[in-house]
């Protein structure tokens, strides 16, 4: 920047700017802007001295709809010798409102900080950020350069204690209902970025929120055909507590694989489509579906409308492995998934997802099922098969052993037994397959042993219907003594 020296020493008693207009229009595009209601005063504007600054002003961007007004006040600095400009103890406050802003009522916020300009370098920083919008306060600073070449953005912000409830009821018409209503409670976060005209870098993501901590980080590469990475750590997770309260009869899904299926009537597919994204997320300690699971890593792929995610996991003395796809790309989705449980508790595992542990034993397995069709018609699309195996079990609430003495006893006119204080049956193994065809499921090789009888079984459920047809049969082949 070249500055002639009578410039340098020019002194001007002031600058008063009373009820002014100023009106911008692109008429190619059919935009434009109007400031009303434009006030500016200033001090005695003298050579390298501190100027006393203020101005307000009513703002309005067609056809965006959006409506503001900005009052801001500082001790404007300028130095044209060495180029430098600026505002101390910058003030500035805005309220702005309409379709850009999806806040009830509009959002009013206010920010307080240190501006210069070095010409020289080409460089804008706003640094000692103390900022304050809907209820949150940001601390931070912010920096720009080459501004005439290729301008970037580089900068860090952190984010102070925030009613998260409070700012997510902010853009809903109705109050977000959750299981436990303490969560969504305060939160603080911390991000390190740089921005320029090519691609986003979050450096650091830090989040910490009710009794989880999330880090990570993440970046959008090409921000004309934005393309999205990111790696998010998460300590511990209970996401029952963040769900809508459940019905008491409703079934609880066990797997990935049986979420996605449910959810995937209401998944928005045109979102989906439009995604390019790659990404990782891990979880040391999650509660889900009353589930406890532990070393989650779940990486997912979504290109054009296509979603991969491969799930695994340690749960319940086993573990958890997976491969679910979800293909978008045409108006008819289809859902697949290839999952492996092995050698879990099943007994725990049944209490804590059910309420219920029935049946006890080391369980082993795999699905690989597929379906298709829009909202009510997975179910009833399902094809493929499933293989169970329990080892070293028991079923619970049922002692058929003392049954059978009992029954003994009293045949012979001799006082039963005493019923036991925990009833069970074991067994020794429980085995079979199932094979699912447009919403049936079918089994005809169930095979239970156990120390003194056989079970077989067969027939089919239509998960459609909820529709049962089912038999099974007990051999006895040697009586409990």
């Amino acid at each position: 920047l070249r500055v002639e020296h009578w410039l340098a020493d020019l002194a001007v008693g002031g600058i008063d700017v009373r009820g002014a207009r100023v009106r911008w229009e692109d008429r190619r595009h059919g935009r434009h802007m109007d400031i009303k209601n434009l006030y500016i005063d200033t001090d005695a504007i003298l050579p390298r001295r501190p100027i006393t600054m203020r101005a307000r002003a009513d703002v309005t961007a067609d056809p965006l709809g959006l409506r503001g007004h900005v009052d801001l006040h500082g001790l404007g600095l300028a130095d044209p010798a060495a180029g430098v400009y600026g505002v101390d103890d910058l003030h500035v406050m805005a309220d702005v409102s309409g379709p850009p802003v999806p806040v009830k009522g509009g959002a009013a916020g206010k920010l307080r900080g240190k501006l210069r300009y070095e010409a020289g370098k080409g460089v804008v920083t706003l640094s000692d950020i103390d900022g304050e919008v809907l209820g949150a306060t940001v601390d931070g600073h912010l920096e720009a350069e080459q501004l005439t070449a290729s301008p970037a953005v580089l900068g860090a912000l952190d984010v102070g204690r925030v009613n998260v409830r409070k700012v997510i009821d902010a853009f809903r018409d109705q109050p977000i209902i959750t299981e436990d209503s303490d969560v969504l409670g305060t939160a603080t976060a911390k991000i390190g970025f740089d921005l320029n005209s090519l691609r986003l870098n979050l450096r650091y993501i830090h989040l910490e929120m009710d009794d989880s901590i999330v880090n990570g980080t993440a970046e959008i590469a090409d921000l004309g055909r934005p393309r999205a990475t990111f790696r998010l750590y998460i300590d511990t997770v209970n996401l029952d507590r963040y769900l809508p309260p459940s019905a008491d009869d409703e079934d609880a899904p066990a797997t990935p694989g049986a979420v996605l299926a449910a959810a995937a009537g209401r998944l928005p597919f045109a979102a989906l489509r439009a995604l390019n994204l790659d990404g990782e997320i891990g979880v040391g300690a999650l509660k889900a579906g009353g589930l406890h699971i532990r070393d989650v890593k779940l990486p997912l792929q979504a290109h054009g409308g296509v979603l991969a995610l491969q799930p695994q996991a340690r749960l319940y003395g086993g573990g958890y492995r997976g491969d679910i796809g979800l293909d978008a790309r045409r108006d008819t989705p289809r859902l697949a998934f290839d999952e492996h449980v092995d050698a879990v508790q099943l007994g725990p595992f049944l209490t804590d997802l059910t309420g219920q542990g029935v049946v006890s034993g080391v369980a082993t397995v795999h699905t690989r099922f597929s379906c298709r069709g829009g909202p009510g018609r997975l179910l009833s699309s399902l094809d493929g098969t499933a293989h169970f195996d329990v080892k070293d079990g028991a079923v619970h609430g049922l002692d058929v052993p003392g049954l059978i003495a009992a029954a003994k006893a009293g045949l012979n006119g001799d006082t039963p037994p005493a019923p036991k204080a925990d009833p069970h049956t074991d067994f020794t193994s429980l085995t079979g397959t199932v094979v699912a065809h447009n919403g049936v499921l079918s089994n005809d090789d169930l095979a239970g042993e156990a120390p003194f009888m056989r079970v077989s079984g067969k027939g089919s459920v239509n998960l459609a219907s909820r529709a049962v047809d089912y038999v099974s049969k007990v051999t006895f082949i040697d009586g409990p003594s």
